[in-house]
């Protein structure tokens, strides 16, 4: 079982206009990737929404990779349902993340090709699905 800490900051402003957004699924891959610079991660997640699809991509370098990668992805389960507004994840990489997919539901609905989660899932050292 996990225990996770509540923090009582809002999500950003872009939160306000999703009041009744509906998350039905959130899906985050882990992908090695070398991005010039050093050895590292590319994690993708995938919102499925009420209001459409969203994605988001952060790189996370070998370095400062979490010691488990369903763990930390695991944080976003509070969000599966309508999105509670006092609510935060703890770690803040993981809460940009979330975030940017949510600004992607709102502004690029048709930008996610639901066929991309079976390439990124061949791709992927670690997978978790929540919904």
């Amino acid at each position: 079982m996990f225990t996770q800490a509540q923090i009582d900051e809002p999500l950003p402003s872009c939160t306000n206009d999703f009041l009744a957004l509906i998350i039905r699924r959130i899906e985050m891959f882990v992908i090695p990737e070398y991005n010039g610079y050093c050895a590292g991660y590319r994690v993708c997640l995938h919102l499925a929404t009420n209001n459409g699809l969203g994605w988001g991509e952060l790189f996370v370098n070998e370095a400062d990779k979490p010691a488990d990668w369903i763990r930390w992805g695991s944080i976003l389960h509070r969000y599966i349902g309508e999105i509670q507004a006092k609510e935060s994840p703890v770690d803040n990489r993981i809460y940009g993340l979330f975030n940017d997919a949510l600004i992607h539901v709102r502004n690029d609905k048709s930008t996610l090709n639901p066929a991309m989660s079976g390439d990124l899932l061949k791709c992927s050292v670690s997978y978790i699905s929540l919904f």
